[in-house]
């Protein structure tokens, strides 16, 4: 007798908004179902899609209504005002704050790594399972305003218009899109650069490919200026090729990895290949890396110590130490044969 085919979940294929699709971020920045609280409900993947896209839109919209960043199109035309202009046809938006070219305290550029994430994001993954804490940049531009730091966030994977499938002019790979606005916002004398002589980078993934491009290409600027470097869940170990950029690395960054260890646990086994110092992320999965650490390298990032933070074991967790204990003492105590 043949199966029976399953009959797939309703769904709004029209939905324009996330409220449409039943779904809003509680107060937490936790996904949850409208009508009973319950978190995302896997229903296919053109459901999960649009889903990731309206979550996205409203992460964007957070940047820009809430911390007030500027969102700028690229690339930079004469004439053009990438800020406010409406034709996005064969363009990528970064985002950065509103003291970007004034703000002579400190810079923070945040690098974002490989796949269907856009600026904004570390993990879809994250934002949709677990938080907007743990998923995007939301708590870096919090902790960024506190220091008084400007910010930039870049976008490395919208390469292509998602409608006309083109290639977009100088963003056509990531290194190419890093390369662009490094130039063009943060290098001395570019169109839109900072001031500040104090820099700080959080790059993650295959962010920190990115980052050695650019610590090959802009080296003189990014050795005087940049003060650290936090890397997570990094993809650029072998990758370091030249004696100048290995000791960029080895003085100014950390690398927070997969690890079940407890957060900031030395992993020494991955120092020769990041070339830099490599610590436990506090999480064995490459998505949550980033939101996971983000105190810790934030603190990095400012200027404290990284210091391997250790927790006590629970009493469940004591429970059988305990009893494996009391086992062996039983066994030492046996009369032995012989």
């Amino acid at each position: 007798m043949a199966e029976e085919k399953k009959e797939e979940p309703q769904w709004n294929k029209e939905a324009k908004t996330l409220a449409e699709l039943g779904y809003h971020f509680n107060d937490e920045g936790k996904l949850r179902n409208i009508e009973d609280g319950s978190g995302f409900k896997w229903v296919n993947q053109a459901h999960y899609e649009k889903l990731a896209l309206f979550v996205l839109e409203d992460i964007q919209k957070a940047m820009r209504e809430k911390h007030g960043l500027i969102e700028h199109w690229l690339p930079i035309k004469n004439g053009e005002d990438g800020t406010t202009t409406e034709d996005h046809k064969n363009k990528v938006n970064i985002f950065y704050t509103k003291d970007w070219t004034t703000n002579t305290k400190g810079a923070l550029i945040l690098i974002q790594g490989t796949g269907a994430v856009r600026a904004g994001q570390w993990a879809r993954k994250c934002c949709i399972n677990d938080s907007l804490t743990t998923g995007t940049v939301l708590p870096q531009l919090e902790r960024a305003a506190k220091n008084g730091w400007s910010v930039i966030v870049l976008n490395p994977n919208y390469n292509r218009d998602p409608e006309t499938k083109s290639i977009i002019m100088h963003n056509e790979s990531m290194e190419a899109h890093c390369s662009y606005v490094y130039r063009n916002f943060v290098l001395r004398g570019g169109s839109f650069a900072t001031p500040a002589d104090d820099l700080y980078m959080v790059s993650h993934s295959a962010g920190g490919y990115c980052t050695v491009k650019l610590v090959e290409e802009f080296y003189d600027d990014l050795n005087l200026r940049l003060k650290r470097l936090a890397l997570t869940d990094s993809a650029h170990s072998g990758l370091i090729k030249t004696q100048r950029s290995a000791e960029f690395f080895k003085t100014k960054a950390y690398h927070w990895i997969a690890s079940d260890k407890p957060l900031n646990t030395r992993c020494p086994e991955r120092d020769q290949a990041s070339g830099c110092t490599c610590v436990s992320a506090g999480h064995k999965e490459h998505e949550y890396t980033t939101g996971v650490s983000r105190e810790a390298f934030m603190n990095f990032l400012e200027g404290g110590e990284v210091e391997p933070i250790t927790t006590k074991p629970s009493k469940r967790n004591c429970l059988p130490i305990v009893l494996f204990a009391g086992l062996a003492l039983a066994f030492y105590f046996l009369p032995k044969s012989g």
